[in-house]
């Protein structure tokens, strides 16, 4: 381990990872209910942060005239006999408790005396280790941004311990990573790392963490790993991220005086989407390939790849192994570029890690690299089916395919993705590897599964090509400025808030913002729905997005993509009722519609335009939203008033089914008094409309 002779000059860290909340045990329903909401408040929460300054300082002062090993055991002798500590033991790092908040709930953190940050001078050089990489897939990957991203939140501390530790790896970098053609590290230092930074990393194309990582609750029994970040806490960030710090996903950490944010994997992974820059992560912190990091990284965030560590490294190590890493993968001079999977395979790693040798492991695609061998830039992009010769139904009439959505697209990464949208007995899609030397485009991949596995091209806007069934397909390059190849990413529903009377006959549109970035008018490709005790929605062919009217109440009417599943409202209005309408609405910071594990955590982040009805002026309004029938979160909104009310934003955790299948999440305002009552107001009516106080689609998950 790291030596101790400095520590005890070190002011303590106090780390509150706040992600506990249900422990067994009994007490009131509510209490017990899966689908109540938490009870914590932001008030509890600054009552909690004094009791952790106070233990922080009992801690400081028993440093003061014992070592950091007695200390802890003296600080936990005190706490055993403290009614607000549920309970109390040794972590690998210190010491780690358990507060009651209220009944049956508890929080959990850690004081962390060892950040475990040191040079590996004190420890000898070790023994070799094997080092693990992901295997490559058949196709090489790289990141499609050329912005990167440094984030050193303890920079001044790291700095202190090895002088250089991450201004060298910068300055050693930086060269290479412009040879390979991205810009140079953006270096963001100490404070610079705030809170909103770890959820906005999904812009950059490579993106390198420098940090500690601290295990929780210890490293034998890994559970979580947290990193710092610079930002000292405050109440506007605790309200923006309130469901972050309930699920753990976010916590405190009391260090010199101030409280600092930490962030877990499960913060990194749901804020962001790493798949459309394909960004590659490098997580340069003890225990970054534990507590779940990689699963959130490359499966739930969606990045080509990362690299970490399974336990302990040291700093200078760490610093060498990024060098060598960086300089490597950006070698424009090889032959053909390296790959993470290459880079491990030259086996060159030893590890000293305190007790046992650590293990620097990569994961995700192996096949990631840095740079490659530009493609023939005529071929690059959507090509759609216009023909498709000989192919039959089953009763022999000839097959009706959708060209619009049939489609191959070709990519500078050496990658395609194939669309082929026919009746249900012929659907297929997938995606493949493929090289081109101006004549034929060597194919490998799904698209084999026709028999093909080359096509001749020359150049122009059009190329054929024979299946093993004699079939001749053809492709016509796909027009600029838009078009339906491209999946939908979002949709605007107009007029969004109309005024209307029994029997009014309203003609909505649906306008979309594709993938490509175009946009275009979608009223007759989406499916559109509404109460049905409320308006009667038209869907068939000229009546599409075509309300009338049945009764005055508000309503939503949606318009949803049958193929993406992304969706969006319009919402009646009416001032003397009661009315919410939810806007820029977030799944997992995406769009309306994303694809989750079993059980996974679901955060929706939306705006809010609420008020009550005329006579109810002084009613206590909650938002609440579940999925399905099941209500899992409730928001006390307070007192909006009636018309014009009151507006803003909220997020709502919520956990996905355990079973697979596609579900709808809902909201829906509640005049009630308590989080239980909101939440049984919601469960007992749903799925009607009950008025004017509807159940309003906001999104859709896609359990896998």
């Amino acid at each position: 381990m790291a030596p101790r002779s400095w520590l005890d000059r070190v002011m303590p860290l106090l780390f509150l990872a706040v992600f506990g909340m249900l422990i067994a045990g009994c007490g009131d329903d509510d209490a017990d209910s899966p689908t109540s909401t938490p009870v914590v408040d932001i008030e509890e929460l600054e009552g909690l942060s004094t009791q952790l300054a106070d233990l922080n300082n009992q801690l400081d002062g028993l440093l003061n005239s014992l070592s950091s090993e007695v200390a802890v055991d003296s600080l936990l002798t005190i706490l055993s006999s403290n009614p607000a500590i549920e309970s109390a033991g040794k972590s690998s790092q210190g010491l780690w408790v358990r507060y009651h908040v209220s009944k049956n709930r508890t929080v959990a953190g850690a004081i962390i005396l060892d950040p475990e940050f040191f040079s590996s001078d004190s420890l000898g050089k070790g023994n070799p280790v094997f080092s693990t990489g992901t295997a490559p897939t058949k196709a090489l990957s790289q990141p499609t941004s050329v912005k990167t991203l440094y984030i050193a939140p303890v920079y001044s501390e790291m700095q202190e311990v090895i002088a250089g530790v991450v201004d060298n790896v910068v300055a050693q970098v930086n060269p290479a990573l412009q040879n390979a053609g991205y810009q140079p590290f953006e270096l963001l230092t100490d404070d610079d790392c705030t809170v909103d930074l770890f959820a906005e990393l999904d812009t950059y194309g490579i993106v390198r963490i420098h940090s500690h990582g601290s295990p929780w609750p210890s490293n034998e029994s890994t559970q979580r790993v947290y990193t710092p970040t610079g930002e000292v806490r405050s109440t506007g960030t605790d309200e923006k991220y309130f469901n972050d710090l309930m699920s753990g996903n976010l916590a405190w950490t009391v260090r010199n005086g101030q409280t600092y944010y930490y962030v877990s994997a499960g913060f990194v992974g749901s804020r962001n989407n790493f798949s459309d820059e394909n960004t590659f992560v490098s997580l340069g912190f003890s225990y970054g390939s534990e507590g779940g990091w990689p699963d959130a990284v490359t499966v739930q965030g969606e990045s080509s790849a990362s690299t970490g560590f399974d336990w302990v490294v040291s700093g200078d190590q760490e610093r060498d192994w990024a060098i060598d890493f960086f300089t490597s993968m950006c070698n424009t001079a090889l032959e053909t570029p390296m790959t993470i999977a290459d880079w491990f395979g030259l086996d060159t790693y030893t590890a000293p890690g305190g007790s046992q040798v650590v293990t620097m492991a990569s994961h995700g695609d192996g096949a990631t690299t840095f740079w490659s061998v530009e493609l023939e830039s005529d071929l690059d992009g959507s090509w759609a089916a216009t023909v498709i010769e000989g192919s039959l139904d089953p009763q022999g009439n000839p097959l009706d395919v959708d060209g619009s959505v049939s489609t191959i697209e070709f990519r500078s990464d050496q990658t395609y993705t194939w669309f082929l949208h026919a009746p249900p007995w012929f659907d297929v899609d997938g995606n493949g590897t493929y090289t081109h030397d101006g004549n034929t485009i060597q194919l490998t991949g799904i698209i084999n599964e026709l028999g093909v596995s080359s096509i001749a091209y020359s150049g122009g806007d059009s190329f054929t090509f024979l299946d093993d069934d004699g079939d001749r397909w053809t492709y016509e390059q796909a027009a600029t400025g838009g078009s339906t190849a491209s999946p939908i990413s979002s949709i605007v529903v107009e007029p969004a808030s109309p005024v209307a009377d029994v029997g009014d006959t309203i003609q909505f549109s649906a306008m979309a913002s594709f993938v490509d970035g175009s946009q275009g008018d979608v009223t007759d490709l989406v499916d559109w729905s509404g109460p049905p005790d409320v308006v009667e929605v038209g869907n068939g062919e000229s009546e599409k997005g075509r309300v009338v009217v049945l009764i005055r109440a508000t309503a939503p009417v949606t318009a949803r993509d049958p193929e993406t599943k992304v969706l969006a409202n319009a919402v009646f209005r009416h001032t003397d009722l009661y009315y919410l309408r939810m806007d820029n609405i977030r799944l997992n910071n995406r769009g309306s519609s994303v694809e989750v594990s079993p059980g996974e955590f679901v955060e929706v982040v939306a705006d809010h335009t609420l008020w009550s009805r005329v006579g109810c002026s002084s009613c206590v309004d909650y938002i609440v939203v579940g999925i399905e029938g099941d209500a899992q979160r409730a928001v006390d909104l307070g007192l909006p008033g009636n018309f014009p009310g009151a507006s803003g934003s909220a997020s709502y955790l919520l956990t996905a089914p355990e079973a697979a299948g596609t579900y709808t999440i809902y909201a829906r305002l509640a005049p009630v008094l308590s989080t239980s009552a909101a939440i049984g107001d919601y469960e007992s009516f749903f799925p009607g409309s009950n008025g004017d106080r509807p159940y309003i689609p906001l999104g859709t998950i896609v359990v896998e």
